[in-house]
């Protein structure tokens, strides 16, 4: 008999998230949701028609998002799907309960750590890590001696890195683990309609309003992300990034094995301590 797929989905509570969680609930996977808001995840849980359960996590902190990996860990022995949706944009420079500038720490190292953490678990399971990434990775500018973007600070450029970071972490996910049978990858959501960015003011808050209009709706935004969460396995190859439900080339002097593996290594030292 086939175990019933359990997917974790990081952001469900709102925007492409959501979607996502509606439309693989409907296809009969067990979800794990993790949210900060407690009210707001019962509440979409409340609505879905199959089995959810919510564990709480504060991707602004690594010590909540270790503890969330291992209540993960003690509720479920097997993980056929990581969706690490979960992404802001900060108007200004913030920083985390650790000190790392917020789209370097919410948007890239929280969902490393919380890979990282759940990785034997995915393994275990044939699984995949699926990360939202976006087309704007191509504005990225890594500076390995500015990551925390102290000098120099723009919300598009501290997204943009982020969002390169997910791309690459896929890709390099799928390199180390490729013999161990994990798949990973990254995607596009496409310009979505939702609360994203709705706290900015001035000129890039006009901007985003003005192109509200021209933006997909949130279930066509997440149609990537529940394509790939409900495929057959090796349907597509591993480490691909994709965009409207088809895999797409990437920027060669962006995404390449050299800026994969020293990115990774980086990560991998400033969560050692929280594993």
């Amino acid at each position: 008999m086939k175990t019933q797929n359990v997917t974790l989905i990081t952001g469900a509570t709102s925007g492409i998230g959501k979607a996502t969680a509606e439309a693989l609930s409907e296809k009969g996977h067990k979800l794990i949701i993790l949210a900060r808001n407690p009210d707001k995840a019962k509440a979409l849980i409340a609505s879905l028609p199959g089995e959810a359960e919510f564990i709480t996590c504060d991707f602004e902190n690594l010590d909540s998002v270790s503890q969330a990996a291992n209540e993960v860990l003690k509720q479920t022995d097997h993980l056929e799907n990581l969706i690490n949706n979960a992404g802001a944009i900060f108007q200004a420079r913030e920083e985390t309960a650790q000190g790392f500038e917020k789209h370097f720490g919410v948007n890239h190292l929280a969902p490393f750590l919380l890979t990282e953490k759940l990785l034997p678990l995915i393994l275990k399971s044939d699984g995949r890590v699926i990360n939202v990434s976006s087309d704007l990775y191509k504005q990225a500018k890594v500076d390995f001696d500015n990551l925390q973007l102290q000098n120099g600070y723009a919300p598009m450029l501290g997204y943009a890195n982020s969002k390169l970071f997910n791309l690459l972490h896929a890709k390099e996910l799928a390199e180390k683990y490729r013999v161990q049978n994990l798949q990973a990858y990254s995607l596009h959501p496409g310009v979505i309609r939702s609360n994203f960015g709705s706290d900015f003011s001035g000129g890039m808050g006009f901007l985003l309003n003005l192109m509200k209009p021209f933006m997909k709706g949130t279930q066509a935004g997440a149609s990537t992300s529940v394509m790939l969460a409900d495929s057959e396995r090796d349907a597509f190859v591993s480490g691909s990034y994709f965009k409207n439900k088809k895999p797409v080339s990437t920027k060669a002097d962006l995404v390449n094995n050299d800026l994969s593996k020293r990115i990774w290594d980086v990560s991998e030292e400033l969560v050692s301590s929280y594993m």
